[in-house]
């Protein structure tokens, strides 16, 4: 049995839930309603055809792929919140393929940058020269985060000067120099 939900009724539900059921932040709550009414603008009923979300991306010209990536987010989420509810019998964003997003290059820092931060923390306490460490092996040995956060005192070697052991993705380990700056900051934070 198909509950017989205004598509205002069923937004403001959804809405609430994601807020208090999810905890998404405020302004995620917010893009998600406008996107989501923007469709039952034009569609006053909560079962719409299957064609009709594709339509409706399509006629959005004016959005970017963001945008309209976005857009279809909300919708999926909230036919599959309504459908958990018992208020649809279909998803109309099944099989609805997102638009191909641009890929984009991370920005560099600018060398000023990089000096200016590894200068910051120039304190002599464990804190700061622990910060100043983890800096400093992240510039300089050009590891990921989540590298240097798996990193033990037994990945550090001493053979033919100091190495790191780091196991990246996939499990691949592979040896970073350890640079003599870092060194001695890692002297200083043991």
């Amino acid at each position: 049995m198909v509950a017989q939900l205004t598509p205002a009724q069923a937004i403001k539900l959804w809405l609430e839930y994601l807020q208090v059921g999810r905890g998404l932040s405020m302004h995620t709550v917010a893009a998600y309603g406008r996107d989501v009414r923007g469709f039952f603008a034009q569609h006053k009923v909560l079962e719409v055809p299957n064609d009709a979300v594709a339509k409706w991306l399509g006629a959005a010209k004016h959005l970017e792929a963001r945008s309209k990536a976005r857009h279809l987010t909300a919708l999926r989420q909230f036919y599959g919140f309504a459908l958990e509810k018992g208020w649809l019998e279909l998803d109309p964003t099944l099989g609805i393929k997102g638009p191909k997003l641009p890929q984009s290059l991370p920005k560099a820092l600018s060398v000023a940058q990089v000096n200016a931060l590894l200068a910051a923390p120039l304190g002599d306490s464990p804190s700061e020269v622990r910060l100043r460490l983890i800096l400093q092996l992240l510039y300089a040995c050009g590891l990921r985060v989540s590298e240097l956060a798996h990193l033990t005192l037994h990945d550090v070697t001493q053979a033919e000067g100091p190495w790191l052991r780091v196991t990246g993705k996939g499990g691949k380990t592979r040896q970073v120099p350890l640079g003599p700056v870092a060194t001695a900051t890692l002297q200083q934070y043991l």
